[in-house]
């Protein structure tokens, strides 16, 4: 059993079988970008913001996870400087990369189709001063990434 305490909040991750099972893996849904923490939006100074820790979220997620090492990518910094931009090729590659066994993306930039539209298949992003992401966010689900045939895959 794991805690995880975030501005006086607690969140209590417990897994679910009692004597770790070996990890195989599995297809999972592309996902969607999802909020887990909130800023609340009744406050009128955006300093005195409270936040809003999502766990229903969270444990979906660690649910989702097994008994995979896990790693975290983590992007942080102002607004507007393109964040959520940078996360969607992030999740486009870890996309590619799943598909195979030994960790070698190929062209996950589809080279044959630069083109190809991001809009709807990642963060949210546009074009603008407005900002479209608050708080954070992530993916609803982990990528199970191996690195080579040989290695145990990981959760990221």
């Amino acid at each position: 059993q794991e805690g995880l305490a975030m501005s006086g909040l607690e969140l209590e991750i417990t897994s679910a079988a009692a004597k770790p099972q070996p990890a195989k893996r599995k297809s999972l849904s592309a996902g969607t970008a999802i909020q887990i923490v909130q800023l609340d939006s009744g406050s009128k100074t955006r300093a005195s913001r409270n936040l809003k820790l999502n766990t229903q979220v969270l444990r979906d997620l660690v649910s989702k996870v097994g008994d995979y090492p896990i790693a975290v990518i983590v992007i942080a910094g102002p607004g507007r400087k393109g964040k959520s931009f940078m996360l969607t090729y992030i999740v486009r590659y870890l996309q590619a990369l799943e598909r195979t066994d030994d960790g070698n993306a190929g062209d996950w930039m589809d080279n044959d189709n630069p083109d190809v539209a991001m809009k709807g298949k990642g963060f949210t992003f546009r074009n603008g001063m407005d900002q479209t992401t608050d708080g954070i966010w992530m993916w609803s689900r982990p990528f199970i990434i191996k690195k080579s045939k040989a290695e145990s895959p990981l959760a990221v």
